[in-house]
């Protein structure tokens, strides 16, 4: 078979996730490539950069029937109907928005969709819903993982949200309030997410509304929805009910709320973590990296940027995770495990559901359990345990390498498509 692997953007977590299924199937006697951009733009699923429309400035028409191959998988891309019915097409769901589940009800023909876990996790059953299974990232080798060169004692890596500048919380560092002449100019914050962030607020802003978008913005009614959120959601839970949905609220007010839902918890965790790694021993060595960190906390030595994750996860001895909804088997999960670093997490009630660490590796021994109460403790002592952290890994690794290869992967995917 030919198969064209689509992105939903040009990311480096999508395109080698891509690239390494594409590898898998190719080993098994089919011809894959995969594209550096989406085809087209999706107002479901908004883009960063662009797409090979935009590029070559053809219409969706022109990109989808022009296309000659048997399969086209795309992550979070439901089918065009302009794809030739002949063709099998794969969605691949990492983020759902919530406006978007009523169309994993359809069925499509000669089509399969992935959740990014747990079927059931997003409210899908068997028996209410056809050709939607389950499909994790995998687990890919690395050749330096038995490196003791470790610079680092723990790393925390990820996006940080300028919504950091929006909610102005206290973050236990610099205390964060509005003053009079803050509260109208709120358009220019989210100019400047639009700026950094483009597909989160793409959907949220393009669109007819009155010029005066601040407004939208206005404390009253962005505090409403913020403070909502901060009434289901505690902090470093693993609780984010993904099927909550607000009542009450017009159609640009549930645009922001699914993006704050999202947002919000995410940088209420990651501010917590970053202040528990503050009160580390100084004798601990540890990296926060990732787009945004360097620029809110320019005094840190330890704070940065990075080009490539796994050259931070060979040089580190833990890796903090964190995951507002507990599904934790992240693409970041697998290639720090590769790389021999011990990944620590904090609990969540939805441990045995497929996609969580807890349904994949013991807890105490192939990764560490933290709250927000004892996460320097842990850290600590897991530090200090450098034979019991190696083992864990090791074990980890053995694990993965059995359940979670991307060659497995590669055989759910064509035994599906086998089963249409």
């Amino acid at each position: 078979m030919k198969i064209l692997l689509i992105p939903n953007f040009s990311s480096q977590v999508d395109l080698k996730i891509l690239k390494n299924l594409a590898k898998a199937l190719s080993d098994r006697g089919h011809s894959c490539e995969v594209s550096l951009f989406p085809l087209c733009q999706n107002k479901n699923f908004p883009a960063d950069g662009n797409s090979i429309s935009q590029r070559f400035k053809k219409t969706e028409r022109e990109i989808y029937k022009n296309l000659n191959i048997d399969v086209l998988l795309e992550i979070n891309r439901f089918r065009s109907n302009y794809l030739n019915k002949k063709i099998i097409h794969i969605n691949w769901v990492q983020d759902l928005p919530f406006s978007e589940k009523s169309k994993l009800s359809k069925t499509y023909p000669k089509s399969i969709i992935y959740t990014y876990g747990s079927p059931e996790f997003f409210g899908f059953t068997k028996t209410n819903f056809v050709g939607v299974h389950s499909l994790l990232s995998a687990y890919a080798e690395n050749e330096n993982n038995e490196s003791d060169l470790r610079k680092y004692d723990l790393n925390l890596l990820g996006y940080m949200s300028p919504l950091w500048e929006i909610a102005r919380e206290d973050d236990g560092y610099y205390p964060k309030s509005f003053s009079s002449n803050e509260r109208d100019p709120l358009l220019l914050l989210a100019f400047k997410e639009i700026i950094q962030k483009p597909r989160t607020l793409f959907s949220l802003l393009c669109q007819d509304l009155p010029l005066n978008y601040s407004r939208f913005f206005a404390t009253y009614e962005f505090e409403k929805l913020l403070k909502k959120i901060k009434e289901i959601y505690e902090p470093l839970s693993g609780f984010l009910d993904y099927q909550t949905k607000p009542e009450n609220l017009g159609g640009f007010q549930k645009k922001l709320w699914n993006y704050l839902f999202v947002e919000y918890p995410r940088y209420k965790d990651r501010l917590i973590l970053f202040n528990k790694i503050k009160e580390l021993p100084s004798n601990i060595s540890k990296i926060v990296a990732g787009p945004n960190w360097k620029k809110y906390y320019p005094e840190f030595h330890y704070v940065g940027e990075y080009k490539d994750e796994v050259q931070i996860f060979e040089k580190s001895k833990i890796t903090v995770h964190n995951n507002t909804h507990g599904l934790g088997l992240h693409p970041r999960i697998f290639e720090c495990v590769a790389c021999g670093s011990f990944p620590i997490m904090h609990g969540t009630p939805h441990r045995k559901e497929y996609g969580s660490l807890e349904e994949a590796l013991e807890p105490g021994r192939h990764f560490a359990l933290y709250t927000k109460d004892n996460f320097q403790e842990v850290v600590q002592y897991w530090i200090k345990n450098d034979e019991k952290r190696k083992k864990g890994v090791q074990e980890a690794q053995a694990i993965f390498s059995e359940n979670h290869s991307w060659d497995k992967r590669a055989s759910q995917i064509l035994e599906d498509i086998k089963n249409l």
